[in-house]
């Protein structure tokens, strides 16, 4: 993480990672409350990756 709060490219790209891999794997093997509740955490970690910084974090 860098000082004004943006995350280095790397560590975009687990994050990116690993919201497809979540999201993945719910909606592959969830039953259908599972595939919206995980999935939903997934939308925010790959919303992370993107945007490069966690918009809920204090700066």
């Amino acid at each position: 993480m860098t000082k004004n709060g943006q995350m280095d490219p790397s560590e975009r790209l687990v994050a990116g990672f690993v919201g497809a891999m979540v999201g993945f794997f719910a909606f592959s093997y969830g039953q259908p409350a599972q595939k919206v509740i995980i999935g939903g955490f997934a939308v925010v970690i790959l919303t992370v990756a993107i945007l490069g910084r966690n918009p809920l974090a204090k700066e």
